[in-house]
C-alpha cells in the first residue's frame, strides 16, 4: 500500500484566486456594446467584490463573452439590474443569446438593463 499521497494546497482545491475568463480575447469597455446587438456567448458571475460605492462595501458584477460583428470579446458590467438579469440567465442555460446592453432611468438614476 502505497502512504504517500501529494499534500494538497488552497489552489488545488479553489484556485489561485486569479479571473481567467477567456484571458486571450481582447477587452472592450461597456460602452463599446452600449445600444448594440450581439452574441451574448457566456457570463460569469463575480460575488461580494470590495467597493467603494456599494452601501454594504461590497458588490457583485458580472464579465461577459460576447461577440460583436464578428469578433470576440469580453467585458465587464456591475449595475444591479443587469447582474440580476445576467444571473437568472446563467441559471436558466440560456446561452448563447441574442442581447443588447441599454442604459434606462431617468438623469438622475440611470442604470444599465440587458434585453
Amino acid at each position: 500500500m502505497n502512504t504517500e499521497t501529494k499534500t494538497k494546497r488552497v489552489s488545488d482545491i479553489i484556485g489561485d484566486g486569479s479571473i481567467n475568463f477567456y484571458p486571450d480575447y481582447p477587452k472592450i469597455d461597456i460602452e463599446g456594446v452600449l445600444g448594440k446587438e450581439f452574441m451574448l456567448m457566456d457570463a460569469k458571475m463575480m460575488r461580494d467584490w470590495p467597493s467603494d460605492y456599494a452601501k454594504r462595501g461590497v458588490s457583485d458584477w458580472c464579465l461577459l463573452q460576447v461577440q460583436l460583428e464578428g469578433v470576440n470579446y469580453t467585458t465587464k458590467c456591475g449595475g444591479q439590474v443587469l447582474v440580476r438579469r445576467v444571473s437568472e440567465l446563467i441559471s436558466r442555460k440560456a446561452l448563447p443569446l441574442l442581447a443588447e446592453i441599454v442604459m434606462q432611468g431617468d438623469a438622475e438614476r440611470p442604470y444599465y438593463n440587458i434585453k
